[in-house]
C-alpha cells in the first residue's frame, strides 16, 4: 500500500516537474535565452521510439495507435530535447482528447516545396524544390475543435471548453510551447478538426541547414540518442496493476460506487475504502448511472464536474428514479461558492464534500449515512411502520413504500401471496424489490410482508376480531402454530397474551 502511494506521489511530483519546466521554457523563450541546439539526425526512429512509449496508455484505453513512414531514414536538423517535447507534446494531446475506443495515426513523409519567384521576378515561373521539408502528422478520432476555436489553442494558458471536466485537465501552456519550439526550428504547424470527428496535426520542419545561424548548428557524430525514460502513462499503468482492486468477498458488507473522472482521484479513494467496503467505480457520469442501475450500490460518491454528465445531473437521475432513490450520495466538489453547495443540496445530495479532502473526513461522512439508515430500520422494526416524512427519504422512496403497504394490505388475507407476486404488483424485478426493502426497511420482501401481517393480526386482536384461528387467516397464516411462534417474535408475547400485555401497558 506504501509503495502504490509513494508512486502516486512521484507521478505527480513529475507532472509538476514537467510543468515548472514548460514554463522555464516560456520564460527562456520571452527572454530570447533559449537558444537552438541542432544536430543532423534521424527522426523516423525517434518519433517511433516516441510513439511507441504510449503503447501500454494505448491498450488500457483501447485505443488503435498506428505508425507509418515513407522512409526508414529521414534526416532533419533538429535540437533532440526540443524536438522530442514537440512530439511528447502533441502526441498527449491527442490521447487526451480520444476516448476509448479512438484511433491515433502518426505518419512521416517528405514533401517537395513550391517556392514562388514572383516576389523576385514576375517573369520566372514558380519553382519546386525537391524533398525539401518533412511532414509529420498526428490525427485522432477524438472530440475535434469547434472551427471558431482553431485559431485560438495556440494562445498561452488558452483552454478548449470542457477541459476542466475531462480526467488528464490541462493547463493551456502545452501547445503554445510547442508552436513555439517549432518556429524555432524555422517550422510551423498547421491544424485541421472539425468537433465530434477528430483532428489532424502537421508539424512542417525544413530540410537541410540553409535555414539555421551557424551557431545554432552542432555537427555531432554521435549516435542517435533517444529518451527511454518511463512514459507517464506507463507509470500510470504499473500504478493501476499493482493497485488491489478486487472487491471484498463478504457480502454483509456495503457496497460503494465511486463516480470520478480523474484517475489518480479514483484509485486514491479505492484505496481508502476497500478494507471496510466492497467498491466498484465508474469514470464518469454516464458510467456512474449506468452502473448504479445495473448494482443498485448502497451508498455513492460522486465527483460534480465531469464529462458526459456532471455530479449534479447524476444526483437528480439518481433522485428520482425509482430503482435508485434511495441510494445516498455524497457529491465531491472543488468548488467552493454557496450557490454551488447549494445546488448540490437542491438535486437531493445527502452530503457535499470540499476537494480536497482527508479520507477520515469521507470515511465518516459515509459512515454516518450507513449509520442513519441503520436508525431508520431500528425504528421500522420497534415501532412498526416508518416515519415517511423524514427527511432523508425522497418523495420517490415515499410512494414505493406507500404503494408496497398498499400491495400487501390488498393481499393480506392470501397465504400464497409471494415475494415474487409481490414484485411483480410492484412492476419491478424480485432483486430490485429485495435491494429496495433492504435499503429503507433493513428487511428482504418476506420478512417486510410478514411483519406487515403481524402488524394487522395484532390490530384485530385488540380489535376483538375474531378467535385467533380466524385472526391468523385473515392475515395469510394457515398454520396456527407458525402464527403464533413468528407473532412472539415480533412482539415478545404469544397473540393470546398480547391484548392483555397491551392493557397493562396502557
Amino acid at each position: 500500500k506504501t509503495k502504490n502511494e509513494l508512486s502516486l506521489v512521484h507521478k505527480n511530483a513529475n507532472k509538476l516537474l514537467v510543468l515548472v519546466n514548460q514554463l522555464l521554457d516560456i520564460s527562456k523563450l520571452e527572454s530570447g535565452n533559449m537558444k537552438l541546439q541542432t544536430v543532423p539526425q534521424n527522426i523516423v526512429p525517434v518519433v517511433k521510439a516516441l510513439t511507441l512509449s504510449f503503447t501500454s496508455y494505448a491498450e488500457r484505453k483501447q485505443i488503435t495507435l498506428k505508425f507509418n513512414s515513407t522512409e526508414n531514414e529521414i534526416i532533419v536538423y533538429v535540437d533532440r530535447d526540443k524536438f522530442e517535447k514537440i512530439i511528447t507534446n502533441i502526441l498527449s494531446n491527442a490521447f487526451k482528447f480520444t476516448p476509448e475506443g479512438g484511433r491515433i495515426e502518426i505518419a512521416i513523409n517528405r514533401q517537395a516545396e513550391l517556392v514562388s519567384a514572383s516576389s523576385v521576378n514576375p517573369k520566372i515561373p514558380n519553382q519546386v524544390r525537391d524533398d525539401s521539408i518533412v511532414e509529420i502528422s498526428i490525427r485522432d478520432t477524438g472530440i475535434g475543435i469547434r472551427k471558431e476555436k482553431i485559431s485560438k489553442i495556440f494562445d498561452r494558458f488558452y483552454q478548449v471548453d470542457g477541459s476542466h471536466t475531462r480526467e488528464q485537465e490541462g493547463t493551456g501552456i502545452g501547445l503554445s510551447l510547442t508552436k513555439e519550439l517549432i518556429e524555432l526550428h524555422k517550422g510551423k504547424i498547421e491544424v485541421e478538426s472539425e468537433a465530434g470527428k477528430g483532428s489532424t496535426f502537421r508539424i512542417i520542419l525544413p530540410l537541410g541547414k540553409d535555414h539555421l545561424r551557424p551557431e545554432e548548428i552542432s555537427e555531432e557524430s554521435e549516435n542517435i540518442k533517444i529518451m527511454m525514460n518511463q512514459s507517464e502513462q506507463d507509470i500510470q499503468r504499473k500504478v493501476e496493476d499493482k493497485i488491489d482492486i478486487e472487491l471484498l468477498e463478504k457480502d454483509s458488507l456495503p457496497l460503494l460506487l465511486i463516480v470520478e473522472d480523474n484517475y489518480d482521484v479514483r484509485v486514491y479513494i479505492k484505496d481508502n475504502l476497500k478494507k471496510e467496503y466492497r467498491v466498484l467505480d465508474a469514470v464518469d457520469g454516464e458510467d456512474g448511472w449506468n452502473k448504479s442501475i445495473e448494482q443498485i450500490p448502497d451508498l455513492i460518491v460522486s465527483d460534480v464536474m465531469m464529462p458526459k454528465m456532471d455530479g449534479f445531473k447524476l444526483c437528480e437521475k439518481l433522485k428520482t428514479d425509482e430503482r435508485t432513490s434511495h441510494i445516498p450520495v455524497i457529491l465531491l466538489t472543488a468548488k467552493a461558492a454557496k450557490e454551488d453547495k447549494l445546488a448540490g443540496y437542491e438535486t437531493g445530495a445527502d452530503e457535499y464534500l470540499m476537494k480536497p479532502f482527508e479520507p477520515d473526513e469521507l470515511r465518516a461522512r459515509i459512515k454516518n449515512l450507513i449509520e442513519q439508515r441503520k436508525r431508520l430500520h431500528q425504528h421500522f422494526k420497534k415501532k412498526g411502520m416508518l416515519e415517511l416524512n423524514d427527511k432523508k427519504i425522497t418523495s420517490v422512496d415515499k410512494k414505493f413504500l406507500l404503494k408496497a403497504l398498499e400491495v400487501i394490505h390488498r393481499n393480506i388475507s392470501d397465504n400464497s401471496f409471494t415475494v415474487e407476486k409481490f414484485a411483480e404488483n410492484l412492476a419491478i424485478s424480485r432483486s430490485l424489490l429485495n435491494k429496495k426493502t433492504v435499503a429503507l426497511t433493513g428487511e428482504p420482501p418476506r420478512d417486510f410482508i410478514r411483519r406487515i401481517r403481524l402488524k394487522k393480526a395484532a390490530e384485530l386482536i385488540e380489535k376483538k376480531f375474531g378467535n385467533l384461528s380466524e385472526i391468523a387467516l385473515e392475515v395469510g397464516f394457515d398454520n396456527p402454530a407458525y402464527f403464533s411462534e413468528a407473532f412472539k417474535k415480533q412482539f415478545g408475547v404469544v397473540p393470546s397474551q398480547y391484548l392483555s400485555n397491551s392493557h397493562n401497558s396502557i
